[in-house]
């Protein structure tokens, strides 16, 4: 009986150590598992913070007098131009805001010309659109915007990029707060002719880069 009750009794201890190391592998599986989910939140954190960034924050430039920078594509222009030629044809850039909390607004352009610039010129615009912060903002909008259509010629040298600044005007009611979805645009029907657009390399593989710089 005392054989028994020994071997019985190692068994129990045998039992126990291994309880006690499974619950010891358990506890290190808990803090890793506890560990790689931090780690995952901090990854979900920064690419949530990432994609705020790229879509709906211009920029930063380096010009003290333009902060913030908007680069605009545009693909397939001679075919938009041919279709315009044909009656009004008006693109539209992806929304953007000029910061974190700051204004909406968006490019848009007329291939074939707006009022003075149709059948002639190239239009430009910028648009003040409706947006999620516009309650804690201060209207009508007053910064200044510069437009630049970039001349894609490989030395940075010979480019002969076209710039036309845009100055905040509190009379215009183009910058006040939008009560629609967004306010008529403001910008030059007379951006550039079409004789100079292809004249030189500022279309280039049927592209066409406008940059959008917003003062602080």
């Amino acid at each position: 009986m005392k054989l028994h009750l020994d071997l019985a009794c190692v068994k129990l201890n045998d039992t126990e150590v291994k309880l006690n190391t499974t619950q010891a592998k358990l506890n290190d599986t808990q803090e890793t598992t506890t560990r790689l989910m931090e780690k995952l939140d901090n990854l979900q954190r920064r690419f949530e913070e990432r994609n705020i960034n790229e879509e709906i924050v211009m920029a930063r430039n380096e010009s003290l007098e333009f902060p913030r920078a908007f680069l605009w594509k545009v693909d397939n222009f001679i075919e938009n131009l041919r279709q315009a030629t044909a009656g009004r044809h008006r693109l539209a850039s992806t929304p953007f805001y000029t910061e974190r909390y700051g204004y909406k607004l968006r490019l848009s352009i007329v291939p074939n010309g707006d009022g003075r610039g149709k059948n002639t010129h190239l239009s430009v615009f910028i648009i003040v659109m409706k947006g999620e912060y516009d309650t804690i903002l201060t209207w009508p909008f007053k910064k200044e915007v510069k437009f630049t259509l970039i001349d894609q010629q490989e030395d940075p040298v010979e480019r002969q990029n076209v710039i036309r600044k845009l100055t905040g005007n509190s009379l215009k009611s183009n910058y006040d707060r939008p009560i629609g979805g967004e306010n008529k645009g403001r910008g030059f029907p007379e951006f550039i002719t079409h004789e100079k657009l292809h004249s030189r390399r500022y279309i280039l593989d049927d592209t066409l880069f406008l940059q959008v710089e917003v003062g602080p």
